[in-house]
């Protein structure tokens, strides 16, 4: 074996990234409406999402929080919330943190647009107040005679601020229906046709018009008037004409018992006891 035989070979080490990766400060989140497959239940992280549009909505959660939402880069902020601090910076004015979704389809031509109709809204979190709230020397624990027990204290521990934007698709517009709604009722309908049109209706006699037994306003005279005249036809040479009347009537329906019609053409007895009371309104009568 010879000497270069034992000489160790130094593998080259490969150069460090240069490149952040994409989306290290945010974090995609679908709270509803998102399908899994029944195949393959797991998703990889960066895979396309399938979601139901009606109720669809996901959350765009920032790694550091934001007081300013644009959904568009050139327009002026449409939410704020909040102010946020780097307490550990020992800074006292806020600082400012700004996130901007622009959400965009493509259409069948390849064109890009800017979809509209998503509604937006803050996405609130509690987040350390050792972090984010205001720098104070009175609380700083490195400044020498600071009251150390009040940094114990367990009730101001957090503080709510906007940690990203909870999206939602927009609303769901109806479909269009070319199709007219289906008549089940008229789809059984046939048409007849006749060699000899329908005779034209003829116009009953005016005697048969209702008309109002007194012309007067008072209605106790209206009752008085129909009254009479029902029942004194039964006991006047009118109650021949009564029944006669009752008997035509009944021959032309072609009811069998025509002459036993004519003991009920007059008033019944209940409704001549109680006539004042059983109508809202005084009868018509016949001219």
């Amino acid at each position: 074996m010879g000497a270069e035989d034992n000489v160790g070979v130094e593998e080259e080490l490969e150069p460090l990234a240069t490149s952040r990766p994409k989306n290290e400060g945010h974090n995609f989140l679908a709270q509803s409406g998102l399908l899994n497959s029944k195949d393959n239940p797991e998703r990889n992280q960066g895979e396309v999402w399938i979601v139901r549009g009606g109720s669809f909505f996901f959350v765009v959660e920032c790694k550091m929080p934001v007081n300013a939402f644009k959904n568009d880069p050139d327009q002026d902020p449409i939410m704020t919330y909040g102010d946020i601090y780097g307490k550990p910076m020992k800074l006292n004015s806020p600082l400012e943190s700004t996130v901007t979704v622009v959400i965009e389809q493509v259409e069948e031509n390849g064109a890009i647009v800017t979809d509209v109709g998503w509604q937006y809204d803050k996405y609130l979190k509690s987040l350390p107040h050792a972090l984010w709230a205001p720098y104070s020397e009175s609380t700083d624990p490195c400044k020498k005679g600071n009251n150390i027990s009040n940094l114990l204290k367990s009730d101001e521990g957090s503080i709510t601020l906007m940690a990203g934007i909870l999206i939602t698709a927009p609303k769901p517009v109806m479909s269009p229906d070319p199709f007219p709604p289906y008549q089940v009722a008229d789809a059984n309908l046939q048409r007849l046709f006749s060699e000899k049109p329908f005779p034209a209706i003829t116009t009953a006699d005016p005697a048969w018009e209702p008309d109002q037994p007194h012309m007067g306003n008072d209605p106790k005279e209206q009752y008085d008037a129909v009254y009479n005249a029902w029942t004194k036809a039964s006991t006047s040479p009118d109650d021949e004409m009564q029944k006669g009347f009752v008997e035509i009537l009944a021959e032309s329906l072609k009811w069998k018992k025509s002459d036993e019609m004519k003991g009920i053409a007059g008033i019944p007895a209940r409704l001549k006891e109680g006539f004042m009371n059983l109508y809202v309104a005084a009868p018509l009568l016949t001219k």
